[in-house]
């Protein structure tokens, strides 16, 4: 049985699909979800968990590396990505998004409108 829709919500995902990997060659965006549901996921083929958000989603850019400081529980991690939009002056900069430790960080892959 699957949660109840609601249509204001927007499938996230944890890691980038399909396979879980950022790519050097695509641009990706980021939003936190604002809730999870224990359900059929049609592209795994069992159950896990599904993530939704009804927040907006922000450039991150081309991804660069990863990035940790310590282990386990007390570490920090974050992912580097090149903001490559001009902003007038036409240079590019580093956008760094950390890893949260409530474990809502989502990725989509950046499609211009």
């Amino acid at each position: 049985m699957t949660a109840t829709p609601h249509p204001e919500e927007i499938e996230c995902f944890r890691m980038p699909m399909p396979d879980g990997r950022f790519s050097r060659d695509k641009r990706y965006e980021y939003t936190y979800a604002t809730r999870k549901a224990w359900e059929y996921n049609p592209v795994l083929g069992r159950k896990d968990w599904r993530y939704f958000t009804t927040k907006g989603f922000t450039y991150a850019g081309k991804w660069l590396r990863s990035e940790q400081r310590g282990w386990g529980d007390g570490s920090d991690c974050w992912e580097v990505f090149l903001d490559d939009r001009t902003d007038g002056g036409g240079g590019t900069k580093e956008k760094i998004v950390s890893w949260d430790y409530d474990a809502t960080l989502c990725w989509r892959v950046f499609t211009a409108v």
